[in-house]
């Protein structure tokens, strides 16, 4: 099987459409063409744009079929079903607390490194966790959206 003729010059990475190149791209670069006109919160892809207005407008066509929970997108129902489960698979190396979400396990694990990756764009403060950053933001003059 021949590889997919269109490699990034960046990471290598081949696409089968020049198209989805151009947006893979953007990865790397941070571009972000695309802008919702009700927040200014800018995306790389229209999909992501797309999925972003729901916020504004309070669709919510994908239910969880377990409790009818409604959400914006078939991917929050997915990672919602592990609610359900009560499975926590991610455990902490140094606590050996467990979550049911890796993202929420890699967020947890700052409070052992005491890393602070999220930084304010405007004053320079960092933050553990993107919450706490998100937060710290909105009390600055004129409301950042990242």
């Amino acid at each position: 099987m021949a590889l997919p003729p269109f490699p990034c010059d960046v990471c290598s990475k081949r696409f089968k459409y020049y198209g989805k190149l151009v947006i893979h791209k953007r990865s790397h670069t941070g571009e972000r063409r695309l802008q919702c006109h009700l927040c200014r919160k800018r995306f790389m892809q229209r999909i992501g744009l797309q999925l972003h207005q729901r916020t504004h407008t309070g669709e919510k066509p994908c239910t969880s079929d377990v409790c009818q929970k409604w959400f914006t997108q078939k991917s929050h129902v997915k990672g919602h079903k592990i609610n359900h489960t009560g499975v926590k698979a991610y455990k902490c190396k140094v606590c050996k607390k467990v979550f049911a979400y890796m993202g929420i396990l890699k967020e947890h694990q700052g409070i052992h490194s005491r890393e602070k990756p999220y930084k304010c764009s405007k004053c320079l403060r960092a933050f553990t966790w993107l919450k706490l950053l998100r937060l710290h933001q909105k009390k600055h003059p004129e409301a950042t959206s990242q």
